[in-house]
């Protein structure tokens, strides 16, 4: 499993025990420590523990750089992720090699977790739907699955070139993009219908930064929709439509912010330049509302 870090030394200890507590024991952790300035060396040297790998790379500043270098130097064939501030449950390799060994066919599993997000529970399902092209799902519907959650193939990433964009412009949508690459090639997904792990949000989580994440998530959509997709000739069509679920989530950002010239600013965008997707999007929310009713 691969374990990218960066100043993490406060809880990347906790994260270090949730692996190697597991039921399961015959696994490697390689922690790449993607240039921190804290403790983090010292931290993983208390372990003493020969089924860790750490590595300390120059600072990067992406999350994608770390885990390709993992993926890199792993000598398993299977593949998991653990960001340094998650948690994983004690049989989560154990069911994981389960699924494994009953399912030979399929290349990624996937299964549920708590997010714990402003001292708040939820839960996260990650059931997907692979009765269709399950690379058009994803890139339509937004992403659905999560690093910590996620166990794939070596085998198949080194045949296919998958790797992390390491491109500044994907940096916090790097996974996603990610997914998109690995299922353009393959549409099999092995949904684990339990909660294995936690993913944990912290204050100084990359991932709270909802901007950098729009600006970034309209670069992955420009590249898939003209460059990589091949669902749809009306390549501008499809690009209006996710244009038009980023205002949205814009739109909530700047309302929930208080920031009502900009929040104004986007509904006026969405009105007058992707009415028709919005109004449409409005229309079937209703329509879903009713039938809950």
């Amino acid at each position: 499993m691969i374990l990218p870090t960066y100043n993490r030394g406060k809880v990347l200890s906790k994260t270090i025990d949730s692996v190697i507590n597991q039921s399961y024991e015959k696994f490697e952790l390689l922690v790449i420590d993607d240039g921190s300035n804290d403790d983090t060396h010292n931290i993983v040297k208390k372990f003493n523990d020969k089924r860790i790998r750490y590595f300390k790379n120059t600072h990067s500043g992406l999350p994608a750089v770390p885990r390709n270098f993992g993926i890199k130097n792993s000598k398993f064939e299977w593949i998991c992720f653990l960001d340094s501030d998650d948690l994983w449950y004690p049989k989560k390799l154990e069911i994981v090699k389960n699924s494994i060994l009953s399912n030979e066919n399929i290349l990624l599993f996937c299964h549920n977790e708590i997010l714990i997000k402003n001292n708040l529970k939820s839960l996260i399902k990650h059931s997907v739907d692979i009765s269709s092209n399950f690379y058009r799902q994803l890139l339509v519907h937004g992403n659905k699955l999560s690093p910590s959650a996620v166990c794939l193939s070596k085998k198949y990433l080194i045949e296919k070139k998958i790797l992390f964009n390491e491109n500044v412009n994907l940096k916090i949508v790097e996974d996603y993009d990610f997914w998109l690459n690995f299922f353009q090639y393959h549409n099999d997904i092995m949904y684990i219908n339990e909660v294995l792990s936690e993913y944990i949000v912290l204050p100084d989580s990359i991932s709270n930064n909802t901007l950098l994440y729009l600006e970034n998530l309209e670069n992955l959509y420009i590249n898939h929709v003209y460059n990589i997709q091949k669902f749809t000739k009306n390549k501008n069509q499809l690009m209006n439509k996710l244009k038009t679920n980023l205002l949205i989530i814009k739109a909530k950002f700047y309302l929930n912010n208080i920031d009502i010239y900009k929040f104004l600013k986007t509904i006026a965008i969405l009105l007058f330049k992707y009415n028709r997707y919005f109004l449409c999007k409005l229309f079937f929310k209703v329509i879903n509302v009713n039938k809950k009713i």
